[in-house]
């Protein structure tokens, strides 16, 4: 009997824990920023159920020092350096991309969107990436992840 190994797919190659490497966001005009840092903190989960869990966090907030007595800097800085979602999600072999569907997050502009990602998947490394549009401009963030589970 001849056993043909078949490559795995890539969802089963998504399913694990992630942890955040970079975040950066590149302009049409070749501009590279960072907005979570240059040492962004963050945490990527896919099941092999379908469900996903996204954080990134700029750890270089302000510090809140007790509940309830934060000025509107504090909770700006907390608000505009963290982002997070919770939902579902799908993935396209053909496309070679994975679209989150957003059930719950921080921010409620992203609430019951889709968020397509496209994959590039080499060994531990994930790097999932996205051309977003505002107006005339279009940015391209890409977001790299290292296998922790």
């Amino acid at each position: 009997m001849i056993v043909l190994d078949t490559p795995a797919s890539m969802k089963s190659r998504l399913v694990g824990a992630w942890k955040l490497v970079s975040y950066c966001v590149r302009t049409a005009g070749g501009d590279t920023h960072f907005p979570y840092g240059e040492e962004p903190v963050g945490l990527l989960l896919y099941t092999d159920t379908g469900y996903m869990s996204a954080q990134i966090m700029k750890p270089e907030r302000a510090r809140q020092h007790r509940p309830g007595t934060e000025t509107i800097e504090e909770l700006k800085s907390s608000y505009n350096g963290y982002i997070a979602y919770f939902g579902t999600y799908t993935v396209s072999e053909d496309s070679k991309s994975v679209t989150h569907h957003v059930e719950g997050s921080l921010h409620t502009w992203i609430l019951q969107t889709e968020q397509k990602r496209f994959i590039n998947l080499n060994g531990t490394t994930l790097i999932l990436t996205a051309e977003v549009k505002s107006g005339l401009k279009t940015r391209l963030h890409e977001i790299t992840w290292k296998r922790v589970e």
